[in-house]
């Protein structure tokens, strides 16, 4: 049994080892690319984004995850990965996403900076209400007033 286990270990170990293979072949072409594009806040857009470690969010097929951008510094993006999958958590907030037809939620705990080099294609907007009531919520988790 132990050995089984040892063994299956090491299998997914190296089944997941060929996926970040993978993965980094993508990000070489990312990189080479001269792709220019220009996302603005409020837009859903697919990035390339895949494999992660651990607790973080990537994208399920082909390298793609949606975004929410929320701000822009320089050629870098403050983005928030979106989900169709709900968490009972604080984190995952519920919007009306003219995607993808069906229930979608920002996780903000997942924000990230992503390149301009990542951004595949615009997705649609988000509502301007349900843009700022985000923002609010990320400046009160993450950017508290000084007390």
């Amino acid at each position: 049994m132990i050995l089984y286990l040892k063994t299956q270990k090491m299998q997914e170990l190296w089944m997941y080892d060929s996926i970040f293979d993978l993965w980094n072949d993508e990000k070489k072409k990312l990189n080479r690319s001269n792709k220019i594009v220009h996302p603005k806040p409020r837009e859903i857009w697919y990035i390339k984004i895949w494999v992660n470690v651990w607790r973080e969010l990537f994208g399920k097929s082909w390298f793609f995850r949606p975004v929410l951008v929320v701000s822009i510094i320089g050629n870098m993006y403050f983005c928030i990965p979106l989900t169709t999958k709900w968490r009972n958590t604080e984190y995952y907030i519920k919007i009306h996403s003219v995607v993808f037809n069906r229930n979608s939620f920002v996780v903000i705990s997942q924000w990230r900076i992503f390149d301009s080099q990542r951004f595949f294609a615009r997705m649609g907007i988000l509502s301007k209400q349900e843009f700022r009531y985000i923002k609010k919520l990320l400046r009160l988790k993450y950017f508290p007033e000084d007390s």
